[in-house]
């Protein structure tokens, strides 16, 4: 898709291409989990970078959808993988911080949605499993919250610039400087770093999903 084609969608186009983009994220986001944990990391890897490219895409199209009859400059967004690289490279900061911001946000509101009292009506074991659900996502909002981010922005954009490499080298074998390079190269470390940075991009565009959802009702 060109700019000329993104700036002539209609706001119902956009709203769809928003959150088609976003359910793929999604889709690739959980792959990422499943194949992770029967310990295909190089894969799963793969997928996390897929789920990243497609929430980026989501973004554009979110914010063409709120701001219909603003032109934006997608710079081949939707051919060249690249292009979405560099965007979320160097805008992660402000990727970052707001996504911080919801989970704060929606930490807070699974505290008052799901206290002990509301706990203590349910049937025993969804409470419990609503409370290890708590526990995990208050565990990854704490983890988030603890990031010096400007010390780990160097190391963020290290990876942005070789994401499609790592993409590649996921998913195929290959034969690079006389010898054979195998996907397995990819370790369980490098995929939790591609986790935690790709997690901001598709949790942002979850809640706007969910922002929308909550509109129409």
């Amino acid at each position: 898709m060109e700019s000329f084609e993104f700036n002539n969608l209609t706001k119902e186009q956009a709203e769809e291409g928003f959150r088609l983009c976003s359910n793929n994220a999604d889709v690739h986001y959980d792959m990422a989990t499943l194949i992770a944990k029967e310990g295909h990391f190089s894969m799963a890897n793969s997928h996390l970078i897929l789920a990243m490219e497609e929430a980026v895409k989501a973004l554009f199209l979110y914010l063409k959808y709120i701001h219909n009859n603003v032109d934006i400059d997608v710079k081949k967004m939707f051919k060249r993988h690249q292009h979405k690289h560099e965007f979320a490279r160097d805008n992660y900061d402000v990727f970052h911080n707001k996504g911080l911001e919801v989970l704060g946000q929606v930490n807070e509101a699974n505290k008052i949605s799901f206290s002990e009292e509301a706990l203590s009506q349910m049937d025993e074991t969804e409470a419990e499993n609503i409370r290890i659900f708590m526990e995990a996502f208050e565990a990854r909002y704490k983890r988030i919250a603890k990031l010096n981010l400007q010390a780990s922005l160097p190391n963020i954009r290290k990876w942005f610039n070789k994401a499609d490499q790592y993409k590649s080298r996921g998913f195929y074998v290959d034969f690079q400087n006389n010898q054979w390079k195998k996907p397995d190269e990819i370790k369980q470390e490098d995929y939790r770093f591609s986790e935690f940075v790709c997690w901001t991009l598709v949790l942002l565009s979850r809640q706007f999903k969910m922002i929308e959802e909550l509109k129409k009702k």
